[in-house]
C-alpha cells in the first residue's frame, strides 16, 4: 500500500480471513494430457520440498516416462529451474505474505480435507453430454457404483440385502444428486485386480472403492492402458504392516536381516495384494527383499496364508491390518498379533 502511494499515518491489516481462495493454474478442457502435465509439475514442486530436494539437488527427484521419453526429466527440470515450492515461496512471497500453516507442507499432523468454493452457482451450465455417462445412468435408472468390501467402508448384510459404510454413503450421495433425492444404486464389489478394468469397460460408473490417486493412473494405468480422472481425496491413509511377533514388528521397522532386534526378521513373509501401490512401494522405495514378499490376488487368500503359515505379515491400509480384521478372518483369538504404527506410503483415496 505504501509503495503505491498511501501516506497516511497509520494503516491496519485485518487478521481474519473471510473466504476460501484456493489459487490454481487453469487449462482448457480440450487437452486432457496437457492438464495432467501441468498438474503434476506442480505436484513435483511440493514433493521436492517435502523430500528436502532443492534447486541444487534436483537430480535426486524421480524420472518418469509417463508423458513420453522426451519429458522423462520433467520433474527435475521443473525444480532445477526455480527451486521447490518452499524456495519459490520464500523468494517471491515471504516478504509480503509470511508463510503460515495454511500454505505449509503437511507432515501428517494437520487436517487435509478441504472443500473448494462453488463460485457463482447461479450460472447456467451445459446439459449432460448426449450419450454421456449421466445420460446413460438416467436412462438405466440406477447408478452402478464400485465399492471395496472393508470394515467401515463397505459391508453387506446378506440377510437383509443391504449395504452400509463410508464409501456406500458416498455412492448414495451421488445417486441422490442424480435422481432428485432418490437412492437408486447398484453396489458392485471391486478389488485391486478389477478396479480399473470394470471402470474402463463401463461395468461401474464410478469407483468409490479406495483407489489411490497416482500420476501413472491418471495418464496410463498399467492393467488397462488407459488414464482416469480422480475426485478430490476423501480419505488419507498409508501402507502399514501387522502380524504375530516378531514378524509384524520386523515389517513395521523394515528390518529384514539378522540384527540385535530379532534373529527372526529374515523369516518375515509379507502377504500383499497384487496390482496395488503397496506392492509397488515395497518393491521400489521401501526396498523390501523379494524373498520377504508373498503376492496374493485377494484379501481372503492373504488371510488364508496367514492362518496356514504361508505368510506371517499382512500388508495394507488401516482396516486391512487391524487386529479385528485378522480375527474376523480366522486368526486365533488367543494368539498375539502386532499392528504396526508406521505408515510407509501416502494413499490419498
Amino acid at each position: 500500500v505504501r509503495s503505491l502511494g498511501f501516506t497516511g499515518p497509520s494503516y491496519e491489516i485485518g487478521t481474519t480471513i473471510h473466504s476460501k481462495e484456493p489459487l490454481a493454474a487453469a487449462t482448457r478442457k480440450d487437452d486432457r494430457v496437457w492438464t495432467k502435465f501441468v498438474s503434476w509439475v506442480f505436484e513435483a514442486l511440493i514433493q521436492a520440498e517435502e523430500s528436502n530436494i532443492t534447486m541444487e539437488t534436483a537430480d535426486m527427484l524421480a524420472i518418469t516416462d509417463a508423458f513420453g521419453e522426451n519429458f522423462r526429466n520433467m520433474f527435475r527440470n521443473a525444480v532445477r529451474a526455480n527451486g521447490n515450492y518452499g524456495e519459490i515461496y520464500e523468494k517471491n512471497l515471504e516478504t509480503y505474505i509470511p508463510r503460515s500453516r495454511l500454505n505449509a507442507i503437511n507432515d501428517g499432523s494437520t487436517g487435509l480435507i478441504y472443500s473448494f468454493p462453488f463460485g457463482s452457482i447461479d450460472t447456467q451450465g451445459p446439459d449432460p453430454l448426449v450419450g454421456g455417462t449421466i445420460q446413460r445412468i438416467l436412462t438405466r435408472g440406477v447408478l452402478n457404483c464400485g465399492v471395496r468390501v472393508a470394515p467401515g467402508f463397505a459391508t453387506q448384510d446378506t440377510a437383509q440385502s443391504t449395504w452400509s459404510g463410508f464409501e456406500v454413503d458416498i455412492c448414495r450421495g451421488i445417486s441422490a444428486a442424480l435422481f432428485n433425492g432418490a437412492i437408486n444404486v447398484n453396489f458392485l464389489p471391486t478389488d485391486s485386480l478389477t478396479h480399473f478394468s470394470k471402470l474402463a469397460q463401463g461395468t461401474v460408473d464410478v469407483m468409490a472403492s479406495g483407489v489411490t490417486h497416482t500420476l501413472t493412473r491418471e495418464i496410463k494405468e498399467a492393467s488397462t492402458g488407459k488414464g482416469f480422472d480422480f475426485t478430490s481425496a476423501y480419505f488419507y491413509d498409508g501402507l502399514g504392516f501387522s502380524g504375530p511377533s516378531p514378524y509384524g514388528t520386523c515389517a513395521d521397522r523394515l528390518i529384514f536381516d539378522n540384527t540385535t532386534f530379532s534373529l527372526g526378521c529374515p523369516d518375515t513373509r509379507i502377504c500383499v495384494l497384487d496390482s496395488t501401490t503397496w506392492l509397488e512401494a515395497m518393491r521400489g522405495p521401501l526396498n523390501v527383499p523379494e524373498a520377504n514378499i508373498v503376492v496374493t490376488e485377494t484379501k481372503a487368500a492373504a488371510f488364508e496364508l496367514l492362518n496356514s503359515g504361508g505368510c506371517n505379515v499382512i500388508a495394507g491400509e488401516s482396516t486391512d491390518i487391524a487386529d479385528s480384521t485378522a480375527r474376523k478372518n480366522g486368526y486365533p483369538a488367543d494368539a498375539g498379533y502386532s499392528v504396526g504404527t508406521n505408515r510407509h506410503t501416502k494413499e490419498p483415496l
